[in-house]
Formats: C-alpha cells, structure tokens, sequence
C-alpha cells in the first residue's frame, strides 16, 4: 500500500468521526505526496467545504476534474461551490453540469431523489 493511499484511509477514518480539519490536513499530504488522483481531489475538495473554505474546494474540485473533465458528481459539486462564493459562472456551470447527467439508471443512488 503506498503512503497516499494509507493517508486517504486515515483520512477517511477521521472524516467518519467527524473530524473535518484532520481529513482535510491528511489528504493536502497525499496529494502533496504525488498521489494525485481524481478520488483524492474530490474528497479533499468535500473536506476543504466542510471545512468551511469554500474556495479551497473549488480549487481542488478544478484539480480533480483535470483528471475526469466531464464527472457529472464534480462538475455539479463545482457549480454549487460556485454559487455559494457568488460566483456569476454558476449558473452556466449547472447547465454544464445538467448535460453530462448520465441516464437515470446510472445515477448514484445517493444522487437521486428521496
């Protein structure tokens, strides 16, 4: 196992007790660390929100889809992070975001409605 990887588990673990700040710190060593990968981005940019730094996340959301540039989960997570910094390319991002939506059988099922 590498040392990012070992990093996102001990990452994971602390964002499950609820321990935001430590999640985020682990996961800035692992992409620190050239373990660079579009899953690591992505939680670090949900760690950097929860955080409450939500240009943070918009910064790592950008890096994370560099991986996977039409990600459906990151392009809507970008617009949001968008909209709650006033940003005025909000709106064209979930237009953006609404034509990569897969069909609806392969939607997560954390992504649909209740």
């Amino acid at each position: 196992m590498t040392e990012a990887q070992q990093l996102e588990q001990q990452a994971d673990r602390a964002a499950a007790a609820g321990q935001y700040g430590m999640a985020k710190s682990l996961l800035e060593q692992a992409v620190g660390g050239g373990g660079s990968s579009f899953e690591l981005w992505h939680k670090l940019s949900a760690m950097r929100k929860a955080s409450g730094d939500p240009r943070g996340a918009l910064m790592a959301i950008d890096q994370a889809l560099t991986f996977s540039p039409l990600d459906f989960s990151a392009l809507l997570f970008r617009a949001t992070l968008l909209e709650k910094v006033d940003d005025p390319r909000a709106g064209r991002e979930f237009g953006h975001a609404l034509a990569q939506c897969p069909p609806y059988d392969q939607i997560p099922p954390s992504m649909k409605p209740g």
